[in-house]
C-alpha cells in the first residue's frame, strides 16, 4: 500500500489512499508503490490502496520488487495505467541491461531481470492465465528455459524509416533516417538500432553496413505518412546449424538506379551473407513481404536442421524463431505424441503445420501423416522438406484448418481417421466451432501447442469439459511450458490429452 500523502490531492500531487479512500487515482496523479508482478504483456503491476495499477514503459529497473514513483496516464477498462518517473528503491532481481536500446525498444521487456527470475515470473503468469484449467487437474510445471538466452533469434525484421525516434547522430545530420525497429506506439517512427543482442553478431554487421550504404548513396527510406521513398525492410535470417545468412531486402517498386550499388556493396562488406533476395511491393502498409521476389545472390534459401531433419528456409518461410528452443519444443511434442507404450502406426493429423516440422519428424512412427496449413508458401516448403528428407508417407494440404476441421467432423473431408492430432494454432486459437469439431472427430490422442495461453485455455475447456458437448470429452494428461523468447513475456504451452474411455470412433465416411 502506498503511503498516505494527500487524500484530497489535486492532479499532479503525490496521491495515496487507504483502502476505500475518497477517489480513484486520476490522470497526472503521482503514485508511489511496489511492483508486485506482471500482466500477460510483461507490464509491471502493483496496488495503491484499493486500486490496481499497470505500468507502461518506464526507466530501466522497473521490475518486481522495485518501488517506483509513477504518474497516472489514464484509466481504461477498469484499470489504472501509469508511467514510471523514477525508481525509488531498486529490486533485488534487477541486473544491468545488456542492450543500449533497452529503455526505448520494448522488445525485451525482461532484459533487466535475472534470467532465472524471468522463468519464475513466466511460471507465475502462466498459472494465472491457465487458471480455468485447474479444475481439470492442471499442474503448472517449471518453465523449460534456454541454455543461452542471448543471440537466439534466427530471424529479425528491421525497418527503414524517414522519421527517427529520439536520438540522432552526434552531428544531427540524420534525423530523417533510421534503420531498426518500430518505436513503441508510433507506426511512423523508427528506433535506429546499432546492435541487437538477440541476433548473431553478423546480423549487427549487416544492419550497420546497410545503414552506411543507404546514407552514402543517398537512397531514401520509406515514409509511412506520405508513402514515398525506396528502402522499406531489411530481413535478416540465420541458420544456427550451418551458420548461413539470408538477407531479404524489401523496397518500393519505383526505379532506383543506385540500388544495385547498394546490394552489391552489402555483399562486399559482409561476405558471410550466403544469399540475398529482393522483394518489391506497392503496398502502403508496413509489411516485410514483396509482391514479387527475385534472387540476387545465392539460391534464395538457407538450411536449418531441427529434429534430425534439414529444412530449406526461404525469405518468406515460416519457421520457429528460436532454433535451439524449437528442438526443445519438438522433444516435448514427441514425448507427448508418442508416449511410452504407444503402438507404432496409424494416422497423424498435423493442423496448422507450417513448414511441416512436427509431422515430418514424427512420420517414421506413423503409417500416414496429413498436414493442413493456410499459407501457400508454407505448404510448398512443407512438401519440399518432405522430398528433401525422403519422407514418403506425408501429404500437405493448403486450406483453413478451422473450415477443414468442420468439414471433417461432418464427414466431408474424405480422409482417414486420425489416431493422433497435433494442433498448433495462431494466437487467436481455434476460432468458431473448430474446438467442438475436433472433439467430435475424437482422435485417441491429442497434442495442443499454444503460443497464447488464454486462447489455449479457452479451447482446452471445450475439449475437457464433460458438459460442453454431446461428444465424449478428453482428459488432461501432461503439460509443459517452453520459453521460446527469452526476455519477453511470451510463453509456449504444450498439452497432452487422451480420449476419455468408451468414446465413439470418428467415421470419415
Amino acid at each position: 500500500m502506498s503511503e498516505l500523502v494527500a487524500t484530497d490531492a489535486e492532479p499532479g500531487e503525490i496521491f495515496g489512499v487507504e483502502e476505500g479512500g475518497p477517489r480513484k487515482p486520476r490522470r497526472d496523479d503521482r503514485v508511489s508503490f511496489e511492483i508486485t508482478g506482471y500482466d500477460a504483456k510483461g507490464n509491471g503491476i502493483g496496488r495503491v490502496g484499493a486500486w490496481d495499477l499497470v505500468l507502461r514503459r518506464g526507466p530501466l529497473g522497473a521490475v518486481r520488487g522495485a518501488r517506483v514513483l509513477a504518474r497516472v496516464a489514464r484509466r481504461r477498462r477498469g484499470r489504472v495505467e501509469a508511467h514510471v518517473l523514477e525508481i525509488e528503491r531498486a529490486s533485488p532481481h534487477a541486473i544491468p541491461a545488456r542492450c543500449e536500446h533497452a529503455a526505448d525498444c520494448g522488445g525485451c521487456r525482461f532484459q533487466e531481470l535475472d534470467y532465472a527470475q524471468q522463468l519464475v515470473e513466466l511460471r507465475a503468469t502462466a498459472r494465472r492465465r491457465l487458471a480455468p484449467l485447474a479444475r481439470y487437474g492442471l499442474e503448472v510445471p517449471e518453465v523449460l528455459g534456454a541454455a543461452d538466452p542471448w543471440r537466439y533469434r534466427n530471424k529479425m525484421d528491421f525497418t527503414f524509416a524517414k522519421r527517427r525516434w529520439k536520438e540522432a547522430d552526434d552531428d544531427g545530420r540524420h534525423l530523417d533516417f533510421a534503420l531498426g525497429l518500430h518505436a513503441p506506439g508510433r507506426f511512423d517512427k523508427g528506433l535506429d538500432v546499432r546492435a541487437c543482442h538477440l541476433q548473431g553478431e553478423v546480423g549487427d554487421r549487416i544492419v550497420a553496413a546497410a545503414r552506411e550504404l543507404a546514407l552514402e548513396l543517398g537512397i531514401a527510406p520509406w515514409d509511412l505518412r506520405v508513402h514515398t521513398g525506396f528502402l522499406r525492410h531489411l530481413v535478416v535470417r540465420r541458420s544456427h546449424a550451418t551458420d548461413e545468412w539470408l538477407v531479404y531486402l524489401v523496397t518500393s517498386t519505383e526505379a532506383e538506379p543506385r540500388f544495385e550499388s547498394f546490394w552489391r556493396g552489402l555483399l562486399e562488406r559482409v561476405p558471410e551473407i550466403t544469399t540475398l533476395v529482393h522483394g518489391a511491393t506497392e503496398r502502403m502498409s508496413s509489411v516485410a513481404i514483396g509482391d514479387t521476389d527475385r534472387v540476387l545472390a545465392g539460391d534464395g534459401t538457407i538450411t536449418e536442421r531441427v529434429a534430425g531433419l534439414d529444412f530449406a528456409v526461404s525469405a518468406r518461410s515460416f519457421f520457429q524463431t528460436n532454433s535451439a528452443q524449437a528442438e526443445r519444443l519438438f522433444e516435448v511434442v514427441r514425448a507427448f505424441a508418442t508416449p511410452e507404450g504407444a503402438e507404432r502406426g496409424g494416422v497423424l493429423w498435423d493442423l496448422y503445420c507450417g513448414a511441416g516440422l512436427f509431422g515430418l519428424a514424427l512420420a517414421p512412427r506413423f503409417d500416414a501423416v496429413l498436414g493442413v496449413e493456410l499459407v501457400p508458401e508454407a505448404v510448398r516448403d512443407a512438401r519440399a522438406n518432405a522430398l528433401r528428407n525422403g519422407v514418403e508417407n506425408a501429404a500437405f494440404e493448403e486450406g483453413d484448418a478451422v473450415a477443414w476441421l468442420e468439414r471433417a467432423a461432418a464427414g466431408d473431408a474424405g480422409v482417414a481417421a486420425p489416431d493422433l492430432a497435433i494442433v498448433d494454432p495462431p494466437r487467436a486459437g481455434l476460432a468458431g466451432e473448430a474446438a467442438e469439431a475436433l472433439r467430435r472427430i475424437g482422435p485417441e490422442r491429442l497434442v495442443y501447442v499454444s503460443c497464447h495461453l488464454e486462447s489455449g485455455a479457452r479451447d482446452l475447456e471445450v475439449l475437457l469439459d464433460p458438459a460442453a458437448s454431446n461428444a465424449a470429452p478428453y482428459r488432461l494428461v501432461r503439460t509443459a511450458l517452453v520459453d521460446l523468447f527469452p526476455h519477453t513475456p511470451h510463453l509456449e504451452g504444450v498439452f497432452q490429452l487422451e480420449r476419455a474411455p468408451n468414446a465413439s470412433a470418428f467415421d470419415a465416411r
